[in-house]
């Protein structure tokens, strides 16, 4: 199917900065949109990833 994988992953990150979603909710809601969104492991972690990125705060 195309435009799951990669759609679906910038889709579960919109949602982690928009909606402020962990990445696990975020991957959870666009496959209960989309079933067969984000396919591989490593488009899982990437979504993770940058969901922590966006609540990192610099130490000051």
């Amino acid at each position: 199917m195309l435009g799951h994988g990669r759609t679906g992953t910038l889709l579960a990150c919109y949602l982690c900065k928009e909606r402020h979603l962990a990445g696990g909710d975020a991957i959870r809601e666009i496959r209960r949109l989309r079933p067969g969104s984000i396919e591989t492991a490593e488009q899982e972690q990437a979504v993770i990833r940058f969901c922590q990125c966006l609540r990192w705060v610099p130490p000051s």
